[in-house]
């Protein structure tokens, strides 16, 4: 089966026109001069004519094959070797919890990260294929129900923010469950979910009861999209301790990840106990 993901690009295939007009409308003026010497080589100068004629053809063909190999690699074409499709039900779930707006120096959050993989998902898509995208939280709430409009959800996600609350990728499931459950002929289900890589937060009950009599095929992946070193810092302990006649307040940081860090203290009151 071959399909084009952009028909429209097969519109460039005009442009073979160009060499062919310019070829028609170039003026053709041969200027004839006897010279009798010489005109015993006619016959050889028009075998030499008709190769030389001949190889023009055959280099035009090669430039008109290079540009439709051209025009169909814009088009995009897809093959299968099926005489049937599947349809894929595509849902893209997106975490967004409190610690996907994990800020690095020069670089984006776990969330703007999140959103852009997103957006590629839903441009993936063929012909016929559906998809939603869900926002998880401590809840799911997803932002639609599955359309064959595969960019309907991207304007949406421009106005998305991650909250302030941990996150439950398993809620998730009893938000897909009922979508599958009048599934289309030959259709199979994909489930991406888009997270900085929590786990232990997966309810194996729900995992369970997503899976109980499922009528479709389902694959499932996880794109990480946490920081690779995680950095964090926190005051360990602190003390008064005597130091040439005065008290200074001693103070231990603790801190994680692999990258040179430079954290400031700040006292704003001592109390006395």
């Amino acid at each position: 089966m071959f399909t084009l993901l952009a028909p429209i690009a097969l519109a460039a295939a005009a442009l073979l026109a160009i060499p062919v007009i310019i070829h028609l409308l170039k003026p053709k003026r041969v200027r004839t001069m006897p010279f009798s010497s010489l005109r015993w080589l006619r016959t050889s100068q028009h075998k030499l004519s008709r190769r030389i004629q001949w190889h023009q053809i055959l280099l035009f063909l090669l430039r008109a094959a290079f540009l439709i190999a051209l025009v169909l690699a814009l088009a995009k074409p897809v093959f299968s070797t099926g005489g049937k499709r599947a349809f894929t039900e595509r849902f893209i779930v997106l975490d967004v919890s409190r610690s996907m707006n994990y800020e690095q120096p020069g670089k984006d959050t776990p969330f703007e990260h999140g959103k852009k993989l997103a957006r590629a998902l839903l441009a993936q898509g063929l012909p016929g294929d559906r998809a939603t995208v869900l926002l998880a939280g401590k809840n799911t709430v997803a932002l639609g129900p599955l359309a064959e409009d595969l960019t309907r959800y991207a304007a949406k996600l421009e106005s998305v923010r991650a909250g302030l609350t941990d996150t439950d990728l398993s809620s998730a499931l009893a938000v897909i469950r009922p979508m599958l459950a009048t599934p289309r002929p030959d259709a199979r289900a994909e489930l991406h979910f888009i997270t900085d890589n929590h786990q232990g937060i997966w309810s194996q009950g729900a995992i369970a009861a997503f899976l109980a009599e499922l009528k479709v095929p389902v694959t499932v992946k996880v794109i990480d999209v946490g920081p690779s070193a995680p950095r964090n810092a926190w005051i360990a302990g602190a003390r008064l301790v005597e130091a040439g006649g005065r008290q200074l307040l001693q103070v231990r940081v603790g801190s994680s990840g692999n990258e040179p860090q430079e954290r400031t203290v700040r006292l704003k009151q001592l109390c006395n106990q």
